[in-house]
């Protein structure tokens, strides 16, 4: 099967598939095969008002996609347009728009991701580590983390819609307990160094 022809495959699944009010797109060029599995990038048309419950609605897709399709897929999630812009930003060290929330609430990327490695150090949704990659890791207007995982191996069951449960209940956890405003996406796949650097730690 082509890129175009798993792009295509995607794209009928999702018309008419709009999880809490937000269309998707699916990224032609980010797609990418590995061994037997794809990774299909998906543009959410914009922010959710709860990215758990659209981390588990990605899941849901992913199992009808594996069910029904016969494809194994995992749907990456893409940022917006405006979160590309934001993240541009925030790479060349602009100034983002002043916070509302309290200092308390604005860890620096240091402490925000060891906060978020330390709450996933036990996560293991498919008995699969997730790693946290902090070159892809930035701040959205100043208030909150965006933070890209991706699984250390492919989940030998195929039920990635674990992976999206677990996520977002560590979100949920983050911003209660620790009140950390943090969203996670799934992250490139992994290259041999980070892979290394996962299994060393």
């Amino acid at each position: 099967m082509t890129k175009q022809q798993m792009a295509q495959k995607v794209r009928n699944r999702l018309v008419g598939v709009e999880p809490g009010g937000v269309t998707l797109e699916v990224m032609d060029s980010g797609i990418r095969q590995i061994d037997n599995w794809w990774w299909v990038p998906v543009r959410p048309s914009h922010s959710p008002e709860r990215w758990s419950a659209f981390s588990r609605a990605l899941g849901e897709l992913t199992d009808e996609l594996q069910e029904k399709d016969q494809l194994d897929v995992l749907l990456a999630t893409g940022m917006t347009a405006e979160e590309e812009q934001e993240a541009q930003r925030y790479k060349e060290g602009a100034q983002a728009t002043a916070s509302r929330l309290p200092k308390m609430l604005r860890p620096t990327k240091a402490t925000a991701l060891e906060i978020v490695r330390k709450r996933l150090k036990d996560v293991r949704p498919c008995g699969v580590p997730l790693v946290v990659q902090p070159k892809g890791m930035y701040k959205v207007d100043n208030k909150w983390w965006r933070v890209p995982v991706h699984p250390l191996d492919w989940p030998e069951d195929k039920n990635f819609s674990e992976i999206y449960e677990a996520l977002a209940e560590v979100e949920d956890d983050l911003q209660t307990e620790e009140r950390l405003p943090i969203v996670f996406f799934t992250g490139w796949p992994l290259t041999e160094e980070e892979k290394a650097e996962a299994q060393a730690a």
